[in-house]
């Protein structure tokens, strides 16, 4: 039987190095501050309340659909913040 030997990796057999990735260390690498973003947040979340009143207004404010109400009201802001094409 022939002498198996081990084979030891070369440059062009061995697997390439981990590639290093940049971190991203400021608010201004990612977009809006996080004062501007913060902001996006609480006004998208405004928004989506006040629509989710007039939907439970519109079934008579029962506390069986507050859930689907909100879940409504997101869907509809979402969409409509979408087809604006402009951050809030």
């Amino acid at each position: 039987m022939k002498n198996a030997r081990k084979k030891t990796p070369t440059a062009d057999t061995a697997a390439p190095a981990p590639v290093a990735h940049a971190h991203i260390t400021t608010a201004t690498d990612i977009g809006p501050s996080t004062e501007a973003a913060q902001h996006n947040i609480e006004e998208r979340h405004r928004l989506i309340a006040e629509r989710a009143y007039f939907i439970a207004e519109r079934r008579g404010f029962g506390p069986e659909g507050i859930l689907d109400d909100w879940l409504e009201a997101e869907a509809v802001i979402d969409r409509w913040l979408e087809e604006r094409h402009t951050p809030l």
